[in-house]
């Protein structure tokens, strides 16, 4: 496959996921913890009628998407339906602060909590098991590990879960330990037709909590968020839910030394932990945080009606890492590092930065802005391109602010190439380039309609002569958004 196709391949792919959910039925989520012993069902839900949102969390910006073969049993083990559908594994680290690189910026930890979601019956209450068949990575991409290096969990093979009720079934009580509560912060339009995040914080403690140490932070976040391009023309898309987990300690593992070095371990509601995959400043969740940070949103917007996960961390040392959810800490550069890291989750964007590497290959990418060129590909971001701007693009002060092809990206000093010559892709504190804020909009169009109601409703009309009849749609209320009419 050349390398112009790659995107393309990975949005038929989207696409293809997207018709499977329509034709098969009743969208589900499944949660299953890794490890070198195998895999375990965490939980498999069928999602709420209302749920629209059936796209698996975190899938566009994954270091690895994994293809999978997927079979929904009844309690005598019969195929009810056989579906495709694709993993999300491994996290991104956060860009350097001024410190010496060491390895690349995407790990596979060995062992983790994944969700995903997926078609199933049409009748929920038919499921009593699930069969998963691991095939490889569905996207080619340079970065991602080949079969050999996968996690041992997802090594090839038939790996078959039996649903207790229990499971089936939201969960009564406390959703996870340190539950305080919910509430919903932003509503701009209902869940089923906005972008809806979910925010929640590790490491602090009740006095923490009630001293809004941690709803601060999270306003901070989104003030600067809706600050910039794209999200000040599209903050009205937005919904946000605080979930408020109190934790008995404060920080986090690992904040003053290495696990090899003695680090201090911190007792949190998520165990938020530096020093993941073995990289200082990439700060995840471990142990049963991943799937304790899933179950809380669900609980909090429902499952299916959340898009995203942002957690926050009340360290101070500078550190995050993206992967199924987003992770910052209370470092001052954690909003820039938080939306650098929302850029991979949400909108699929690759890294821009290098570490000062001798490599000159191409890496293959499906992100949208990272490309090769010279091969006899289209750029993928040609339309942004002017006439008369040489490709490739010189770093010099007359392209500063245009948009071509600037060597350096995915970790490389060259042979890959970038739209702009600075963006919050390559460098925190610098904007969007005008090819990622497009990549934004993009994946939040896919999300939401434009068009929420209309009145009457689609389908054939009778209009009776000299007889008005009023037609009208209501929408989001995004600024500059216009609606053209016209007849068939």
């Amino acid at each position: 496959m050349r390398p112009a196709t790659w995107a393309q391949a990975w949005a038929l792919l989207s696409l293809l996921c997207g018709a499977l959910t329509s034709a098969a039925g009743h969208p589900w989520q499944v949660t299953l913890r890794y490890g070198p012993e195998g895999l375990t069902l965490v939980k498999a839900v069928p999602l709420a009628a209302a749920a629209r949102n059936a796209r698996t969390p975190g899938l566009e910006g994954a270091p690895l998407k994994l293809a999978c073969e997927l079979e929904w049993l009844d309690a005598a083990g019969l195929t009810l339906g056989r579906v495709a559908a694709v993993i999300p594994l491994g996290q991104r680290s956060p860009l350097l602060d001024g410190a010496t690189a060491s390895g690349l910026g995407a790990q596979i930890p060995p062992s983790g909590v994944v969700v995903f979601r997926a078609p199933g019956p049409e009748v929920p209450a038919a499921v009593r098991g699930l069969r998963l068949l691991s095939q490889g990575p569905a996207v080619a991409d340079d970065l991602a590990p080949r079969a050999s290096e996968l996690p041992a969990g997802f090594a090839a093979g038939v790996h078959t879960f039996w649903l207790p009720g229990s499971d089936r079934t939201k969960t009564a009580g406390v959703p996870v330990p340190g539950w305080v509560g919910s509430d919903k912060v932003r509503s701009s339009g209902p869940d089923t037709n906005r972008l809806v995040l979910v925010a929640m914080g590790d490491g602090y403690t009740a006095a923490d909590l009630a001293a809004g140490v941690f709803s601060n932070q999270v306003a901070r976040f989104f003030e600067h968020l809706f600050a910039a391009p794209p999200w000040s023309a599209y903050s009205n898309a937005i919904n946000l839910y605080l979930v408020n987990l109190a934790s008995p300690e404060s920080g986090a593992d690992y904040e003053d030394a290495s696990p090899a070095a003695g680090g201090t371990l911190k007792e949190t509601c998520l165990d938020a932990r530096f020093w993941a995959g073995g990289v200082e400043r990439c700060l995840y969740l471990g142990g049963d945080g991943v799937g304790r940070a899933i179950a809380a949103a669900d609980a909090a917007a429902g499952a299916g009606l959340w898009d995203e996960i942002l957690v926050f961390v009340n360290s101070p040392k500078y550190g995050g890492c993206g992967g199924t959810l987003g992770v910052s800490s209370a470092h001052p550069l954690s909003d820039e590092i938080q939306t650098h890291e929302f850029g991979h989750a949400f909108a699929g964007l690759a890294d821009e930065y290098d570490y000062g590497g001798s490599g000159t290959n191409c890496l293959r990418s499906a992100a949208p802005n990272v490309a090769c060129i010279g091969d006899g590909s289209e750029l993928k971001w040609a339309a942004w391109v002017r006439p008369g701007t040489p490709i490739p693009t010189p770093e010099t002060a007359a392209y500063a602010g245009a948009v071509g092809a600037f060597e350096g990206a995915l970790y490389q000093a060259a042979g890959v190439y970038r739209p702009m010559l600075e963006c919050k892709m390559k460098s925190l504190g610098r904007p969007f380039c005008a090819v990622c804020a497009e990549a934004h909009v993009l994946k939040l169009f896919e999300r939401i309609s434009l068009i929420e109601e209309a009145r009457p409703a689609p389908g054939p009309i009778e209009v009776l002569t000299n007889a008005p009849r009023l037609f009208a749609v209501s929408a989001p209320a995004i600024p500059g958004l216009s609606y053209r009419w016209w007849l068939d």
